[in-house]
């Protein structure tokens, strides 16, 4: 038997046919010990696969019903895109859910580059719920032309101009470019008649003539208007035009440095943020008796504000200054509170 009392003895004779019969003993000894290991190798297999389905069966999300699940979906796909394709991934179930949901596509951010093929897919599996889009730079604006009727919220580098098509669902419009690009003509309630929030960093481009008496068409009912002042009052048309809606105001005082004799009514106006990198001056006067929240972020100064009234109804007033404007913080704050003693008492 091996191993043997003596290794350094050469086998022979009766010993070196006892070492050749142990030898075959041994190699099917091992064939059966590795037959054995595969078998425990695909039962261990079997049993993991097996307990990986029994919980999953147990699982308490697949007693979740298609309402909530569609819920889940929705609130997943508002942080990333991708996980849409993601949760269609997970099962059978779960893929009939995305598909049965058109909601689950309406959020789509193709910063990376994505074939029109996905981009159709989207669309067409979006059904009546409209996709939200940010809209990068490195893309031509020609596919917008397709599924302009599609969209309910777009952030866009640049609007374009003199295409023809109308965005009848367009309810939210931001426009990125670093410089005044627009024009009150270019967004006509014609060519946009659901928009009701407009995001237009740079404003408005100046106008040829004089802004406040030019013809303009019928602009949209704006309920968020957040723009940058020009050298012109266009702005200032814009906020005329759309006076009797506006809920929210933005506005970045730029290259401001004369007044116009307006009075300017925003009846339904509640919140309203005003902030200045140089010294500016507000044009216009400015009522607004539902204010409630008041906001300024001053790195420069601001001369002219909004009226005494406006303030009676005020709940939150923010100051914010820049190390630049705190010699001049002091006399703003205790004019704006005797402006507030005034309109309470």
């Amino acid at each position: 038997m091996w191993p043997p009392e003596d290794i350094a003895v050469v086998p022979t004779g009766k010993i070196l046919q006892d070492a050749k019969i142990d030898a075959n003993k041994m190699e099917v000894e091992l064939k059966d010990v590795l037959l054995l290991l595969e078998q425990i190798r695909l039962r261990a297999q079997q049993l993991k696969q097996g307990l990986d389905e029994l919980r999953a069966w147990i699982a308490p999300i697949r007693r979740a019903p298609f309402d909530v699940l569609v819920v889940i979906l929705g609130l997943c796909g508002e942080n990333d895109w991708k996980t849409t394709l993601a949760f269609s991934a997970v099962s059978r179930q779960w893929r009939e859910v995305v598909l049965a949901t058109p909601n689950a596509r309406r959020l789509l951010d193709p910063r990376n580059r994505i074939q029109d093929s996905t981009l159709r897919t989207f669309f067409e599996r979006s059904g009546q719920c409209p996709p939200h889009i940010y809209w990068p730079t490195s893309l031509s604006n020609a596919p917008l032309a397709t599924m302009a009727d599609l969209l309910q919220c777009l952030s866009i580098w640049e609007l374009p101009k003199d295409s023809g098509e109308v965005f009848p669902n367009l309810n939210r419009l931001v426009i990125r470019v670093n410089q005044p690009h627009l024009q009150p003509s270019d967004i006509p309630r014609t060519r946009f008649p659901a928009l009701r929030h407009l995001h237009c960093r740079w404003g408005f481009k100046k106008s040829y003539g004089n802004p406040m008496i030019m013809a303009l068409p019928p602009l949209p009912p704006l309920e968020t208007l957040f723009l940058s002042t020009s050298t012109d009052f266009t702005w200032i048309r814009v906020m005329r035009e759309c006076r009797n809606t506006l809920v929210a105001l933005k506005v970045y005082l730029k290259d401001v440095k004369s007044r116009v004799d307006l009075s300017l009514t925003l009846p339904k106006l509640k919140c309203l943020e005003i902030c200045s990198v140089q010294q500016e001056i507000w044009p216009v006067r400015l009522l607004a008796p539902s204010l409630e929240v008041y906001t300024i972020m001053m790195i420069g100064t601001i001369y002219g504000q909004i009226t005494e009234d406006s303030l009676s109804n005020v709940r939150f007033l923010h100051f914010f200054f820049a190390f630049a404007a705190m010699r001049t913080w002091k006399a703003f704050c205790i004019s704006y509170l005797r402006i507030l003693v005034s309109a309470l008492t």
